[in-house]
């Protein structure tokens, strides 16, 4: 009996709580309708039509122009985008299509051999071949590929459409709303299980089955919150219809009105949902509470600014500034320039005054933003001349630490010294090495007795590094003679090596290692293989064994600069392979010497196309790479910012003209789709670049 009525304790909670649920969720989808009537009204939005939808029911709707014709061109396109890949996916499981099919074998025209069938489902975000039109693609491949009986080509997706989705015949904005949803739904109730890696786990967490992809199922991707949201706009002769869809809450919403080019998630020649108001609206519904997210426009700025300080720090916080800027562009469009500046001043003041704030009315060279975790996202980019891009970036990074383990794996300069040279008697006790890290505030050697540890504290020997270009760093040093126990009064010659380490997009891997005389099949510390410093009053011919070590009476000033003092010597080329590959470009240096009585003095510029600081591990990677050789040309570096472990990158980059691919990967567990740490600044997280004006030097 006990038992009895403890099940039916339960049953009763399980009923109340599922009701409250329901209850929750009806209230939800209600505010949702009602605030997307509320942004139209606030923007003078007209010819306003919705559908919003919870599990496989209409929760609210509203149609203007019911019976508004489309062309058959632009509804067939918009049904074909969301219906065409879940017939070619079924198509694929029945293995009545390959998936792994090249699209050149049905398109010959197509002018790459590399995608697949599959591709057309699932659109990896490091997809970057030249397509045509995809819903062209999906007609072909479906339409041509399988013969039937009669040898004839049926068209498959119009007999789908038709007889198992069946939907509305009507070419009207009405029946491209309630079509979209009968595809959705569709979709959930038999497509669902299905992953990308072809897993039959029915149901487990949606969200992992768009990882690293930019398209699915004809829907683009946007995660938030360990959240995916899945979102489609297309813009009709004087229509947008804006369609969204979340995986997790099982909910759906179409939106059409008329077209107002400000907020087109197109504008500016981006692809970004944040750009529509009504995806704002929605967002914001389903993220922010609404004591919060409810901002009144038409009041003054001081109570705007108060109510956007109670969000600030929160991650939807970028919801409300880009709501804020759509009004600013409002006023702007409507000719209140006075209010437009108002807001849009204010917009400045929430992203604590962003260094991108002056390209916001640009268009961007290339852009990967709201990064989530576990993408490897390419986006190419041509450049039509020799000029000069600045770039914005945001990623994530581990601390810096002045004390490093393994600092030969860093980016780094190896000065090996030895007082004598043969025929005279060569001893490894005599060998000194003086190692300089990019980045670093302290120079290491070889293990000295009379020390704790491989650091030298001695105070004279000074250095600086300098960056005259965005590829090039220069180290500026000087050694005492005592240090190396050399008397430059007594001997004119002294055994020398230097050794330049690589890394590039995995900062503490040493990719290579370039010598000046010592080769791959010799040992390092061989000192009978090194080159010869000859001191001299003045230069000799330079080679490859040889450099001459002019004596200055005037000191060079160590700060990383080519002083006058150093234009009397002549540089020795580090070009030799020693560990690993490079290029010239990757990786390459030369170096100058001077001397006095007291100092050996080097100059060494380093060419590397990623300058990596010691210590500093980004784990979120940014860098542009050539089109023709796939080199890498600039990377993105971390810094250490108050915001960490997020950090934020401004940076200037001088390109030739060419064809370009920005990369930007992430890792796991610190991005868009949840941060751990602050929120990054400025509401942006990934990568921009624009074209450098002369309104912005």
């Amino acid at each position: 009996m006990l038992s009895l009525k403890k099940n039916n304790i339960l049953l009763i909670s399980l009923i109340i709580i599922t009701l409250a649920s329901c209850s929750k969720d009806r209230e939800r989808t209600q505010n949702i309708a009602s605030a997307i009537t509320h942004t139209a009204e606030n923007l003078h939005i007209t010819g306003l039509s919705y559908l919003v939808c919870h599990h496989d029911k209409v929760v609210d709707s509203h149609f203007q122009n019911e019976n508004q014709a489309l062309s058959i061109q632009d509804y067939n396109s918009i049904e074909n985008n969301f219906s065409g890949p879940i017939l070619l996916n079924m198509m694929i499981k029945e293995f009545l299509i390959n998936e792994h099919l090249k699209l050149k074998e049905i398109i010959p025209s197509l002018r790459t051999d590399s995608i697949t069938a599959r591709d057309l489902i699932f659109v990896k975000s490091d997809q970057t071949s030249p397509w045509l039109n995809k819903r062209e693609l999906l007609n072909s491949i479906i339409g041509k590929t399988i013969n039937f009986k009669r040898g004839k080509h049926a068209d498959l997706l119009s007999v789908f459409k038709n007889r198992t989705l069946k939907l509305e015949k009507k070419p009207t904005i009405t029946s491209v709303l309630k079509n979209a949803f009968s595809v959705s739904n569709y979709f959930n109730k038999n497509f669902i299980e299905y992953s990308y890696r072809d897993t039959a786990i029915k149901n487990i967490i949606p969200t992992w089955y768009t990882r690293n992809l930019s398209g699915f199922f004809g829907w683009n991707v946007f995660k938030f919150q360990k959240e995916t949201i899945l979102w489609a706009s297309f813009d009709l002769k004087d229509k947008t219809v804006l369609f969204i869809k979340s995986l997790d809450r099982d909910l759906f919403i179409s939106i059409a009105y008329n077209k107002v080019d400000i907020f087109r998630t197109d504008f500016l020649h981006k692809r970004d949902m944040l750009q529509s108001p009504f995806a704002l609206t929605v967002l914001k519904t389903l993220f922010i509470p609404r004591e919060i997210n409810d901002i009144n426009y038409s009041q003054g700025l001081n109570e705007i600014e108060r109510a956007f300080a109670k969000a600030k720090g929160l991650p939807s916080y970028i919801f409300l500034t880009r709501e804020l800027l759509a009004y600013a562009r409002f006023q702007e469009y409507s000719g209140n320039k006075k209010k437009a500046r108002s807001l849009y001043n204010l917009y400045d003041r929430c992203l604590d005054h962003s260094p991108s704030f002056s390209y916001l009315h640009s268009s961007p060279i290339a852009e990967i933003n709201y990064v989530p975790d576990n993408q490897n996202i390419v986006v190419p980019f041509e450049i039509d001349r020799d000029t000069i891009l600045e770039f914005f970036g945001a990623g994530q990074m581990m601390m810096k630490d002045d004390y490093i383990a393994n600092p030969e794996n860093y980016d780094h300069i190896q000065i090996y010294l030895n007082k004598n040279i043969p025929p005279q008697d060569i001893r490894y006790e005599d060998l000194h090495l003086f190692q300089y890290n990019y980045g670093l505030k302290t120079v290491s050697g070889m293990k000295d007795k009379q020390l704790t540890d491989s650091s030298y504290l001695n105070p004279e020997i000074r250095f600086v590094f300098s960056d005259p270009k965005e590829n090039i760093y220069v180290l500026e040093t000087r050694i005492p003679w005592l240090a190396i126990g050399f008397d430059p009064l007594k001997k004119k010659k002294i055994g020398a090596n230097l050794f330049i380490g690589d890394s590039d997009l995995e900062e503490n891997y040493r990719k290579s290692m370039i010598s000046w005389v010592v080769r791959s099949n010799e040992y390092w510390n061989d000192a009978s293989k090194y080159g010869q410093i000859m001191l001299s009053d003045k230069t000799g011919r330079t080679d490859s064994l040889r450099n001459y070590c002019l004596k200055t009476n005037k000191a060079p000033l160590i700060d990383g600069l080519s002083d006058k003092v150093w234009d009397r010597a002549s540089f020795s080329p580090i070009i030799i392979p020693y560990i690993g590959k490079s290029t010239a470009f990757d990786s390459s240096a030369r170096f100058k010497t001077l001397y006095d009585k007291e100092y050996i003095y080097f100059l060494i510029e380093v060419t590397d196309n990623c300058k990596n600081k010691a210590g500093i591990l980004t784990l979120d990677k940014c860098w542009i790479t050539d089109s023709r050789n796939g080199e890498i040309i600039w990377k993105m570096q971390g810094n250490v910012t108050n915001f960490m472990p997020s950090f934020f990158v401004n940076d200037k980059i001088n390109i030739k003209k060419g064809s370009y691919q920005l990369h930007y990967r992430s890792d796991k567990g610190h991005s868009f789709e949840g941060f751990y740490g602050p929120v990054p600044p400025f509401g942006l997280y990934g990568a921009q670049i624009y074209k450098l004006s002369s309104n912005h030097y």
